[in-house]
C-alpha cells in the first residue's frame, strides 16, 4: 500500500462482533467498513458528509455506528456522525453535539474520541473545558 505524505493510514480500527471498521483520516475523507454476518460478507466505502478528520475515531453497537470528525465544523470544533444500519447499508442519520451548546466551540476537538453500547454513547472532546490544551470533556447522549 503506497500513502500520500502526511496521511495516516487506517489510524483508527474498530471490531464490534462481526464489523470491522478502519478509519483513515484526511484520505479522501473516506472510512471503510467490512462486515460479516451470517454467510453474508461485504465492504462499503462511507463518504465523509463533511470535512475534517472524518474516522478519526470509530465506535459500534448493534446497528449504529459513530464516526467522529475532531476537525470537522468550524475552526476544528469537531462533531461525531451517527449511522444506522439498514437492508440498504449504513446510513447517515444524524450527527451528535456537545448538549446546550448546538455546536462545540472552537478548537474543542469534540469527537476525538467516541463509545457507544446499546442506547448509550461518550464523546471525547480532547480540548473542552477551558483549563489548556489536552484537558478535555466527556459528554455522555442517551
Amino acid at each position: 500500500m503506497t500513502t500520500k505524505p502526511k496521511t495516516l493510514a487506517a489510524c483508527t480500527v474498530m471490531l464490534a462482533g462481526a464489523l470491522a471498521g478502519c478509519g483513515a483520516p484526511r484520505e479522501a475523507l473516506k472510512m471503510h467498513v467490512s462486515y460479516h454476518r451470517a454467510n453474508t460478507a461485504g465492504s462499503v466505502v462511507l463518504g465523509s458528509p463533511g470535512s475534517g478528520d472524518f474516522g478519526f475515531s470509530l465506535a459500534s453497537s448493534g446497528n449504529t455506528m459513530l464516526v467522529g470528525d475532531d476537525l470537522g465544523g468550524a475552526d476544528q470544533a469537531g462533531v461525531v456522525y451517527v449511522y444506522s444500519k439498514h437492508r440498504d447499508g449504513w446510513v447517515h442519520t444524524g450527527s451528535l453535539l456537545p448538549p446546550g451548546q448546538g455546536i462545540a466551540a472552537a478548537g474543542d476537538r469534540f469527537g476525538y474520541s467516541v463509545a457507544v453500547s446499546g442506547n448509550t454513547a461518550v464523546v471525547g472532546a480532547q480540548s473542552s473545558g477551558g483549563g489548556g490544551d489536552g484537558q478535555g470533556q466527556a459528554f455522555v447522549f442517551q
